[in-house]
């Protein structure tokens, strides 16, 4: 009796142990399957033989390196050329020849060529009267502004002479032997007026033309 309740708990004893062992491989088969199912994780390794290229910094001044430039930067700029004038072009007055011969201009130094004698003989009202037509003919006409100074300075109207002065230096600017004739009849101007320091300047002026 006793000999059949011992093996009786030997026997309970092996199946429990049998139990645990089941359930240990049981359990390291579920891990094995387990890792096998996991998602493999690659690693990188640069090629010995591709070198990875260095960054390139950016140009201080702006330009993109050769390898941040655009494909296509779009059409080209076609810029014009300035061409060389050729020797008849250099040293041209601004003011075309084509539009100073105008039947105006013509007119006009018709009328300052008159006034000049009138000028001469001492006509000076007579002058004066032509010069203004002169101006009206052509306002772009600095020999006749330069004339009205002239005759204006004559008939000690210094004020008056003085303004078309002004009106001549603007016009003359690119005949220097004329408008050396306006800065010495400022000159006298102004040492009329008794205004020295505009009468030196404009002497020194004169002087370096």
């Amino acid at each position: 009796m006793e000999d059949s309740r011992v093996h009786e708990k030997e026997r309970s004893r092996w199946r429990v142990a049998n139990f645990h062992l089941r359930a240990i491989f049981i359990l390291g088969l579920a891990a094995l399957f387990a890792g096998c199912a996991a998602p493999r994780q690659y690693v990188y390794y640069p090629d010995p033989e591709r070198p990875v290229p260095p960054r390139v910094a950016p140009d201080p001044a702006g330009v993109p390196s050769p390898g941040e430039r655009p494909l296509w930067d779009g059409p080209a700029t076609i810029r014009e050329m300035e061409l060389d004038p050729g020797p008849e072009e250099r040293g041209r007055p601004v003011e075309d020849a084509a539009e100073r011969a105008t039947p105006q201009h013509y007119a006009s130094m018709h009328l300052v060529d008159q006034a000049k004698l009138a000028l001469n003989q001492g006509r000076n009202e007579d002058a004066i009267s032509m010069y203004e037509q002169a101006v009206q003919v052509d306002v772009y006409n600095g020999e006749a502004f330069l004339g009205l100074a002239r005759a204006w300075f004559a008939q000690g109207a210094s004020r008056k002479s003085l303004e078309f002065a002004k009106r001549a230096e603007m016009l003359l600017q690119e005949d220097l032997s004329r408008l050396k004739e306006v800065y010495l009849l400022q000159v006298e101007i102004y040492r009329q007026q008794g205004d020295t320091s505009q009468a030196e300047a404009y002497l020194g002026r004169a002087s370096r033309l």
